[in-house]
């Protein structure tokens, strides 16, 4: 996976962490910060971080960008979440699903991220060639909950 530079914005508190957890919003204006806290060395930060991006449902549309750079780190963490989050926004943005499909098809991607990407692109109802390419690749999966997935997708079309 490229190596990406997932924030320049400094470690949040404990404190910053657990408010953003019980706040939408506030984690959506805070996501930069929250990813740079998945990459902390502290267990509790780590898991403030996690119960934030949990509970911040769909990200701000000016976000999947990023998010989608993010989805190729070498961060399997911030890599996983940033999917889960393209997951959660509007999949109908082409440039959504390009980066979800892309980190399916990128062979460095986790098992996980890949299984998270594959059940993302099965909420898609018209669908990118990025996403076409990426089913495709998924039902010649040695995977077998990749190609059960994949095959899914294509039956309830």
């Amino acid at each position: 996976m490229a190596g990406h530079n997932l924030s320049n914005a400094s470690m949040p508190s404990i404190d910053d962490l657990q408010s953003w957890a019980n706040d939408q919003e506030l984690a959506r204006s805070q996501l930069k910060a929250i990813f740079t806290a998945l990459e902390s060395q502290q267990e509790e930060t780590m898991n403030w971080a996690t119960e934030a991006l949990e509970n911040m449902g769909r990200p701000l549309v000016t976000d999947t960008a990023w998010l989608g750079s993010v989805a190729s780190s070498q961060s399997a963490d911030a890599a996983y979440w940033a999917v889960t989050l393209l997951g959660r926004s509007d999949d109908s943005i082409d440039s959504v699903q390009d980066s979800i499909a892309n980190v399916f098809l990128d062979s460095q991607s986790t098992p996980a991220c890949r299984r998270r990407a594959i059940a993302a692109l099965a909420k898609v109802h018209t669908r990118s060639k990025a996403t076409e390419s990426a089913i495709q690749s998924a039902l010649k999966s040695d995977d077998s909950q990749l190609a059960g997935a994949a095959k899914e997708i294509l039956q309830s079309v």
